[in-house]
């Protein structure tokens, strides 16, 4: 059961709620992961040369999401990919419109504590 607060918007969850969440994310990312590694053990170096020229229009992802992102294309079979990576946000501030029904890649958020 989700409860609403007296303050918009804020919501609280039971702890099994938070937990089956947690579970969730802990799998998509495992899936991820999975996904990322096979993608690394088909590959070979030469194929990474490539790759590597079209970092600069990675919009400063890392390595390690750039290949997560186009292992989620490869796997998608997305012929479409060109490699140009950004946040829904970031496409809206540039008044550049997202065609309806895309689907985003799912890329590690680094979490400073």
């Amino acid at each position: 059961m989700i409860v609403k607060n007296q303050v918009k918007g804020k919501r609280t969850f039971t702890p099994e709620q938070k937990q089956q969440y947690k579970q969730q994310k802990e799998a998509q990312k495992k899936e991820l992961y999975e996904l990322y590694t096979k993608f690394l053990e088909k590959k070979k170096i030469k194929d990474f040369i490539g790759i590597i020229a079209s970092y600069k229009q990675m919009h400063k992802y890392s390595l390690r999401n750039m290949f997560m992102v186009m292992a989620q294309a490869e796997q998608r079979q997305d012929t479409k990919f060109v490699g140009i990576l950004n946040s829904f946000l970031n496409w809206k501030k540039q008044d550049i419109t997202i065609v309806k029904g895309s689907k985003g890649y799912k890329v590690l958020v680094p979490i400073f504590y």
